[in-house]
């Protein structure tokens, strides 16, 4: 398969090994996700001429979190042989300690290829997390600083609304206004599911370090490891107990911590310097998913704040509206009261002002019969025209059939004109 793999791509224009963002890795069946990744938030808030509040979008120098896959094999016990995406597409920088560097830092503490074969694991999976390298680009202390500055702005806005409502301004249009606070919504909702997909990328990366750790402790057992001693057994029991008004105590510890001692002692029982180096990976992810636990509650707490401040503002809308209704529901009965009062006044006041024989006496005027004689037909077309104005005003589609109709006509005669040509 890998020689036919080979000769497919061997050339082609496209990488073999492609980079994958965030959104790639995560949806991977989505078709395109260039307006995903440009609405990273960790783009939003790195690069040169960073405003407070972070940027709408992306911008050139802006950073971006990227999923690069390492292929690594172990031929014998002197040949590992490795591949990542081409380092030209690496983020560099003065001082910026790549995968490759944070390698060969280390790669001398290896004795042997099991030991190597750990160790670009380790680093493959932390490397970005060393200090040295947070001075560059803190993944963890970017989100955290997002959420806190639009936590910050969530708590203004609750504030500014709490003091509209105490001055008796809560009904007014401006304070009823949602348009932040859906942007602020939006915000928060992209950066949980974004929290969502690097822990599911760091839980990966366990799994991973995991299957590693079970690997070598079968191929490169320590003298005195579990695997020599027949193996052992993990057990994880979750139990509660209930006393008198049915209270529940769950006797069940964080799912983290169990990995991270399951991994440990199989790790223990590995031979050389991968021992350590798996134990330090794991140690490096299990707090990566602490803190991404602790941010993501923060988040989702942030973010029901601000649904209850919009469920706050449509309630308030609705009782202003209800209270716009009732006061022109009484205009409307005023009105009603004097058309009733003055449309009988008027018309006979008009009635009898005509000029016509029977009222003034004078043979010279015309007589009502021969005003009805006209004045009624002209009546009822008035009435019935504006009756059928009202009642297909009504109705767009019956304007939307005419327009149909009349383009179907049109489309009919060019036709036709055409044959006939």
């Amino acid at each position: 398969m890998e020689r036919v793999l080979a000769y497919e791509y061997i050339d082609s224009p496209k990488p073999l090994h492609p980079r994958r963002t965030l959104d790639q890795f995560y949806y991977s069946s989505l078709w395109n996700t260039s307006t995903r990744d440009s609405d990273q938030t960790i783009s939003k808030w790195t690069g040169t001429g960073v405003e407070p509040g972070g940027r709408q979008r992306a911008a050139s120098s802006s950073r971006l979190i990227m999923v690069d896959q390492l292929w690594c094999w172990v031929l014998d016990e002197k040949t590992v042989l490795s591949f990542f995406p081409s380092g030209d597409l690496q983020y560099k920088h003065v001082g910026f300690t790549a995968l490759y560097e944070s390698v060969l830092e280390s790669w001398t503490l290896c004795e042997s290829a099991w030991d190597l074969y750990a160790l670009l694991v380790k680093e493959a999976a932390s490397f970005i997390f060393r200090q040295d390298n947070k001075r560059f680009t803190d993944l963890v202390e970017t989100y955290r600083w997002a959420i806190g500055t639009k936590t910050a702005s969530q708590t203004s806005y609750f504030e500014e609304y709490s003091q509209n409502h105490s001055a008796g301004d809560s009904s007014d249009s401006t304070a009823l206004d949602d348009r932040r606070e859906l942007r602020l919504v939006l915000d928060f909702a992209d950066i949980i599911d974004e929290l969502n997909m690097i822990r599911h990328l760091a839980e990966t990366q366990r799994e991973v370090i995991k299957s590693l750790a079970t690997a070598l402790g079968r191929l490169d057992p320590a003298d005195d490891s579990p695997t020599n001693r027949g193996g052992i057994v993990f057990r994880h029991n979750t139990f509660t107990c209930t006393g008198e008004g049915h209270q529940v105590v769950n006797m069940n510890h964080g799912g983290t911590r169990i990995e991270a001692e399951v991994i440990r002692t199989i790790a223990q029982g590995i031979k050389g310097a991968a021992s350590k180096t798996i134990i330090s990976a794991d140690e490096t992810l299990d707090l990566l998913l602490a803190e991404l636990g602790v941010m993501r509650k923060d988040a989702e707490y942030s973010h029901k704040m601000l649904m209850d401040l919009l469920d706050l503002k449509q309630k308030a809308a609705a009782l202003a509206e209800a209270r716009s209704t009732s006061q022109q529901g009484r205009v409307v009965m005023l009105f009603t009261i004097v058309t009733i009062i003055f449309l009988p006044l008027s018309f006979f006041t008009s009635y009898f002002g005509q000029n016509i024989s029977d009222i003034t006496g004078d043979d010279k005027n015309p007589s009502s019969q021969e005003l009805w004689r006209y004045g009624a037909p002209i009546s009822v077309v008035v009435i019935l025209s504006a009756l059928l104005v009202a009642y297909f005003i009504t109705k767009p589609e019956w304007f939307w059939f005419c327009g149909k109709r009349r383009a179907a006509a049109e489309a009919y005669a060019i036709e036709l004109a055409s044959l006939r040509s």
